[in-house]
């Protein structure tokens, strides 16, 4: 189902059972009377690997109680699972190489990534967002490789490419 404009997301989720998750609270809040959607990154303004729920910004406060609700270990509520922008293109084709190089070295370091380089618009920057509790891992791995040049990008690359065969 596409997002509606006046649709406010109140759980997204990009863990390994985001999308079971997200259908858990889908059936929470249909289940209370709330007209709430589930959205995949199919959707426009869903970042990849991303499942969420929005609903009618009127429902938000009651999809919040609800949501707040729920036991806690079937949800994650922490603000460190929030994505916090770690890159971010001055053009689309530059970007799209540099987003590759990037994403190579973090993967390839466990630490996950979303971005917006499938865009419903291209001709935009191209933001790479990663989990607020491994920014620091982040930059840090990022600092690295710019010190130690692009033949260290390229061996954590490879080192990536190996790892998904």
């Amino acid at each position: 189902m596409a997002a509606q404009s006046d649709h406010v997301t109140v759980y997204r989720s990009m863990d390994p059972s985001a999308e079971e998750d997200c259908r858990a609270i889908l059936e929470a809040l249909t289940s209370a009377g709330l007209p709430a959607v589930l959205l995949d990154d199919e959707a426009p303004g869903v970042p990849e690997g991303v499942w969420e729920v929005q609903v009618p910004a009127a429902y938000s406060g009651q999809a919040d109680q609800i949501i707040a609700a729920r036991p806690k270990p079937m949800l994650d509520v922490s603000g460190d699972m929030d994505l916090v922008p770690i890159y971010e293109s001055g053009t689309p084709l530059a970007g799209a190489l540099e987003v590759m190089g990037i994403k190579a070295i973090l993967e390839a370091n466990g630490i996950p990534t979303v971005s917006t380089e499938d865009s419903v618009q291209p001709e935009l920057p191209i933001s790479l967002r990663v989990p607020r509790d491994q920014v620091e891992e982040a930059r840090r791995l990022l600092a690295e490789a710019q010190s130690t040049g692009p033949a260290a990008a390229d061996a954590a690359e490879a080192e990536s490419e190996r790892g998904r065969h």
